[in-house]
């Protein structure tokens, strides 16, 4: 695969809980796309990686204490394997052979005092291809939350990457995050999560030209006008509307997989009512600062 291809990435986001593991997956059925393995690269956007360590270089950076070095220890460790919660070991050893990430971090370190952003392009490249096992002649799609939070950053780094950022009513994702073994345990913290990166997505996305991101709502997957808006996300990024690929997608993505309207369900008379006050707040403050961006649909 070439390099201009392999610019072409789908970036998929969002705040956590929103639907970037259900959004890679679906688009990994795509004849055109490859979602990677793992599916949340995390040396792109996560904390310690690429985004970071390049810092003000880039647009949205902050000053890091990151360095190439320290960058390129983590990409033979963390990055490399890391264990979930459950227990499973996760990380680029799943598909990237040692020697193939050795050869990429050393060239990445030679070349990086002379041209940073060059450097941790081609660490992308590098890696990239390993990562999608047999279907190398597709474009690659990575569904790590943090993307939608980093779009600045990411055009600058890869400029003809889309980014697909998955919004999901803030009430629902807080419940979510209550009930995993990662992230807030109580539903108002999580919300507070959710409205600080709802603030930071839409702050980016107002950096980038407006063909760069597309915001795809959840609820819109599920119901009788699921493939239009699935076929939104084909045209956005250029694909065909793959018959087979809709069929697979009416048959996989159903609301009860989702959980729409949990909050009301889940959680005690009392608690439900204090997180939807503060929801409403959230969303009347995105409103006012964000008038161009539709919120996610209530449920």
């Amino acid at each position: 695969m070439t390099t201009p291809e392999l610019e072409r990435a789908v970036l998929v986001g969002g705040t956590g809980r929103s639907g970037t593991t259900i959004a890679g997956r679906v688009l990994h059925h795509h004849p055109a796309l490859a979602l990677t393995t793992p599916r949340e690269l995390r040396f792109l956007t996560g904390k310690g990686g690429i985004i970071d360590t390049l810092g003000p270089l880039l647009p949205g950076g902050t000053p890091t204490e990151s360095t190439p070095e320290t960058l390129a220890r983590r990409m033979r460790q963390r990055f490399y394997r890391w264990r979930k919660p459950s227990g499973i070991e996760e990380g680029l050893h799943r598909t990237v052979d040692p020697e193939v990430l050795e050869a990429a971090v050393n060239h990445y370190l030679a070349e990086s005092p002379d041209d940073p952003i060059g450097a941790a392009r081609r660490l992308v490249f590098d890696i990239i291809p390993s990562t999608l096992r047999k279907r190398p002649q597709c474009r690659w799609v990575d569904s790590t939350p943090t993307n939608a939070q980093r779009v600045q950053a990411m055009h600058e780094l890869l400029p003809k990457a889309q980014v697909v950022h998955m919004m999901r009513d803030g009430r629902d994702v807080a419940v979510s995050f209550a009930n995993q073994s990662f992230g807030p345990d109580d539903p108002l913290e999580a919300l507070q999560m959710w409205g600080e990166r709802m603030l930071r997505s839409f702050a980016e996305e107002c950096q980038v030209p407006s063909d760069v991101v597309l915001r795809v709502d959840l609820a819109d997957w599920v119901g009788a006008d699921g493939v239009e808006s699935l076929r939104s996300v084909c045209d956005f990024l250029g694909v065909d509307r793959d018959p087979a690929f809709e069929t697979w997608f009416r048959e996989n993505v159903t609301s009860e997989a989702m959980h729409p309207g949990r909050w009301r369900r889940d959680l005690t008379p009392d608690v439900a009512e204090e997180l939807d006050r503060r929801y409403t707040q959230w969303c009347a403050l995105l409103t006012e600062q964000y008038p161009q961006f539709p919120l996610p649909r209530a449920t």
